[in-house]
């Protein structure tokens, strides 16, 4: 699903024009929202062009910026061959297995969102929770077009893709993130009022007393756990099953024990139950 959505975003027609308006939309839309953010630490998804890249290298100290199409991380590499705060990197577009767990400070992500599956967006969710540090924010900005669940985001106004701010906020809060703000935004403006075929921007961070996230595990890695941690459960299981059994022997035995001493538990338990 990432790559079908990829594959539409590697011409630079459309991020030659977007990067007219960028620097409108980060003063009146991005920047408002994001300036208590820690830059120390950025990750981007979906640089693109790097038209948000260049504006985050102005006052992050460092910044990794992903993308999964090799026509734009080439672009990329060119644009900031002599930056020492930007480093590039060619991701799968549905995870950001190249950070480490709890490392980021800040995560970001305008004006690609918009176009991806709702899937795409629950795993990034997953990722951006394994690589924030705890105390660190995120910012990602994601369709409201909550028609036509059943078409492609080709048929929908904008290419934008099935999605909502309701199920966008319920899935942070499955991740234990704790949102600071929300906006339908349409262009460069804030709305506040009308919400027809307006895109989302949420702000939210990892509170600091979160649990800091583990590394990146494939879903065959996750398998591998889940069958190590079954045998356990039935090895456990068996044990139980084993002590259980002899238990069930001893009792056995002194029920039928006509030995004063080997009854005598149940004696007292037969008066208990009796009320005597």
């Amino acid at each position: 699903m990432a790559a079908i959505v990829g594959r539409d975003w590697t011409h630079g027609e459309y991020y030659d024009s977007a990067e007219q308006s960028m620097d409108t939309q980060w003063a009146a839309v991005i920047w408002p929202i994001i300036e208590s953010a820690n830059f120390e630490h950025v990750v981007e998804i979906a640089a693109g062009h790097g038209r948000n890249t260049e504006k985050l290298a102005q006052i992050s100290g460092k910044i990794f910026a992903t993308d999964i199409n090799q026509e734009n991380i080439e672009f990329l590499k060119e644009r900031f061959k002599n930056s020492k705060s930007v480093e590039v990197f060619r991701n799968s577009g549905a995870d950001l297995r190249i950070i480490e767990g709890a490392t980021a400070s800040f995560v970001y992500s305008f004006d690609a969102m918009v176009h991806f599956d709702s899937d795409i967006i629950r795993s990034y969710i997953k990722e951006i929770r394994r690589i924030l540090m705890p105390g660190g924010r995120a910012f990602c900005h994601y369709s409201g077009f909550d028609q036509n669940p059943t078409g492609t985001y080709r048929d929908h106004p904008g290419w934008r893709n099935f999605m909502s701010r309701e199920l966008f906020e319920h899935w942070l809060s499955k991740e234990g993130f704790r949102i600071l703000k929300s906006a339908y935004i349409q262009g460069v403006s804030v709305l506040t009022e009308d919400r027809t075929q307006s895109d989302n921007v949420t702000y939210f961070e990892l509170p600091l007393d979160a649990e800091p996230g583990g590394e990146f595990l494939s879903s065959e890695e996750r398998m591998h756990e889940l069958d190590e941690s079954s045998a356990r459960y039935r090895a456990e299981i068996a044990t139980l099953g084993s002590e259980i059994a002899l238990l069930s022997r001893q009792l056995e035995g002194m029920k039928t024990s006509t030995s004063w001493q080997a009854t005598a538990p149940i004696r007292w338990l037969k008066t208990r139950l009796s009320g005597r």
